[in-house]
């Protein structure tokens, strides 16, 4: 038996040990068409998810479904997987996902159509899936306070389906957490061993009695990679289940945590430390020193609030134990590159240090999503054949802009960071015009990149300057909908109610044109339905480009 058919088999005896009932179905290859997702609620007498998957065709059952979600009835996650357009089945293996999250998720599958439209249409902004794309919402909500703690899974071919499933089942994984690991037969024995090396999310094991055993890491400590908490060579010890051969070391994860909090680990002085970004809001942002502890630092700790577009959940950087007196403060944007930097604790005895800085000399590797699919060579007389393949050039070509983009960001990212707001610092305007990119790209699929290309704009010298006055509004929504604008998709988004700026307030009027360069000026909502509305004004240009003019209120008419 493989190991990951022994995980999904573990995974299923730790889900029935919490219920007489296990129903479930059996396996199938093939995906049941159905007008609407089973109904799951907190009163739902089942006790487990759905055996098979789902395919859902009608916009009136997606409703059903993204309401399930938004109310957090489910008793448990739900992995919602679609299909590329062109396509009758999706890239995503659902088969193998099946097999990995029977028991303990429910898989749904959206055709690219009016049900996945519908779908994207009901849920909020960042937490949809489609032409694709799938992801895991959990049961209770954190995706829609925090998108990313739902990331959206991409798959380009089929070649990359297997993979994205065992992504997916991961994700689920992290979210049934280590509660589910206590087998229902009670035969756990103690072992002890030395890894051996660490494969994906897993650590193999070379038992003292000469057998093997693996570590799921997402179990152990999650949102913790396994080569982050285990090495060749080191000593393990925990609860074998026999069956699964999976080795619980939970208990060492606790003594070591016992251990770490009995310690006094202030510093004598000034000490660089690498930490990890857990989340970032208007008011500060939260760091973890050592999985589990956490600090929140306000804006004005951490190089003042415009440091907050160089941060996402996830990053590791580098915080300052900064001495004030006889007293310790935790700061971001202290440090410089010239400095060093402490090495992060171990999770675990003997093990890696739980985080790396990434060095930013070393070439990064480039994103695989998988080639495009090739057939034989083409027929230059099959016009279907010479379609294809300009659409697998063009496909190509997309995803060469998309890597060079998403190094760009990353660099400018970085350089936010590190910078600390000193004279190396992004200036406002770079800083804006990152924004503006991180959403485009959060925003579309790369398919959808072609058909809404983020085109050039310009800021004018009043720009910044309004963002910065807006109180209770952040500058990222302002960005989210500059990008709306330049990328051509801010008329097809229902409230943002884009329209020409008139001489006067007759509807009849003429727009306001400038007439030096003929631009006309424009004019949607960054808000709807609150007083003082904000609204954005800006320039459309002749040659197709944008120039950003300000942020008004609603009842400002002035470009």
């Amino acid at each position: 038996m493989g190991k990951r058919h022994q995980k999904r088999a573990q995974a299923l005896r730790n889900a029935r040990a919490r219920s007489a009932d296990p129903g479930g179905g059996a396996s199938s290859g093939t995906l049941p068409t159905v007008q609407h997702p089973p109904e799951a609620s907190g009163t739902d007498a089942r006790a487990e998810p759905p055996g098979e998957a789902v395919t859902v065709l009608e916009p009136d059952a997606v409703g059903l479904l993204a309401g399930r979600l938004l109310a957090g009835t489910s008793p448990w996650p739900v992995v919602v997987v679609t299909v590329p357009a062109h396509r009758e089945e999706p890239y995503v293996d659902v088969a193998h996902l099946l097999g990995e999250v029977r028991g303990l998720a429910e898989v749904v599958v959206l055709p690219t159509g009016a049900a996945s439209w519908a779908f994207a249409e009901a849920m909020p902004a960042m937490t949809q899936a489609y032409g694709g794309a799938s992801r895991v919402y959990a049961p209770d909500l954190r995706w829609v306070e925090d998108p990313y703690a739902s990331p959206l899974r991409f798959v380009y071919s089929e070649a990359d389906g297997h993979r994205t499933a065992e992504r997916l089942a991961d994700d689920v994984f992290a979210l049934v957490g280590p509660s589910r690991q206590t087998p229902a037969s009670g035969a756990v024995r103690d072992a002890s061993g030395m890894v051996l090396g660490t494969v994906g999310s897993r650590a193999i094991v070379q038992l003292d009695d000469g057998g093997t055993a693996t570590i799921w890491a997402e179990l152990t400590v999650p949102g913790v990679a396994a080569e982050q908490l285990f090495a060749k060579g080191q000593r393990v010890t925990g609860g074998l289940d026999p069956d699964s051969r999976r080795l619980d070391v939970s208990a060492m994860v606790d003594r070591a945590l016992e251990e770490r909090h009995a310690e006094d680990s202030m510093p004598d002085d000034v000490q660089h430390v690498p930490v990890r970004v857990e989340a970032v809001d208007r008011d500060g942002i939260t760091v973890a020193l050592f999985p589990g502890e956490t600090v929140t630092l306000p804006w004005s700790s951490a190089g003042g609030r415009a440091q907050r577009a160089f941060y996402e959940r996830g990053d590791v950087t580098v915080a300052t134990w900064w001495l004030e007196g006889e007293q310790h403060e935790l700061r971001l944007g202290l440090w410089s590159e010239d400095e060093d930097v402490d090495v992060a604790p171990a999770v675990l005895p003997g093990g890696p240090p739980w985080l790396e800085l990434a060095d930013p000399d070393e070439a990064e590797p480039a994103e695989d999503h998988g080639a495009p699919e090739e057939s034989t060579p083409v027929d230059p007389a099959d016009p279907a054949q010479l379609e294809l393949a300009v659409m697998r050039r063009g496909v190509r070509d997309l995803r060469a802009a998309n890597e060079k983009l998403r190094r760009q960001i990353k660099e400018l990212r970085r350089r936010g960071q590190r910078s600390g707001g000193g004279a190396s610092a992004l200036s406002p305007e770079e800083a804006f015009r990152y924004l503006v990119y991180a959403a485009w790209v959060k925003r579309f699929p790369l398919d959808d990149r072609k058909t809404y290309p983020l085109r050039d704009f310009q800021l004018s010298a009043r720009f910044l300057g309004s963002v910065d006055a807006l109180e209770s509004f952040s500058v990222e929504r302002v960005a989210d909908v500059v990008m709306e604008v330049v990328s051509g998709r801010a008329p097809k988004v229902e409230g943002r109610d884009r329209h020409p700026l008139r001489i006067d307030a007759g509807g009849d009027s003429p727009a306001i044109v400038d007439p030096e360069t003929g631009a006309t000026c424009f004019r949607v909502a960054l808000q709807r339905g609150a007083p003082s509305a904000r609204r954005l004004h800006y320039w459309e240009n002749t040659d197709g480009t944008y120039t950003l003019e300000r942020v008004v209120l609603h009842e400002e008419f002035k470009p």
